[in-house]
């Protein structure tokens, strides 16, 4: 008789300041949530440019509208005038501190 296989047990914790982390116990995934505001273009090509140096996937969103946070005519064509969410699938220290520069008061 066969053993079943053992598949590795999810959960999530919620963080302050509207962070998920999600976490699988063979397999380590990491999402992080941010809200931000950018009002003008050059702080568009200055966040496009930070994302454009992590290794991991940066979405970002408002309502329905899901863009890649690596393209600029994206993020352009998506209405500024209000907060953006960011999601990050993966860390990096110079990212972090793009999200708190634009965070969202």
């Amino acid at each position: 008789m066969e053993k079943p296989k053992k598949t590795p047990h999810k959960f999530s914790v919620r963080c302050k300041f509207t962070s998920v982390v999600k976490r699988k116990v063979a397999n380590y995934t990491m999402v992080k949530e941010s809200k931000i505001k950018l009002n003008e273009v050059e702080q568009v090509q200055e966040f496009v440019a930070a994302a454009g140096r992590c290794d991991f996937d940066i979405d970002i969103f408002y309502n329905r509208v899901v863009i890649d946070a690596k393209s600029l005519v994206g993020i352009l064509s998506m209405d500024l005038t209000q907060p953006l969410t960011v999601k990050c699938h993966g860390e990096n220290t110079e990212f972090n501190c793009m999200l708190k520069k634009y965070e969202a008061a």
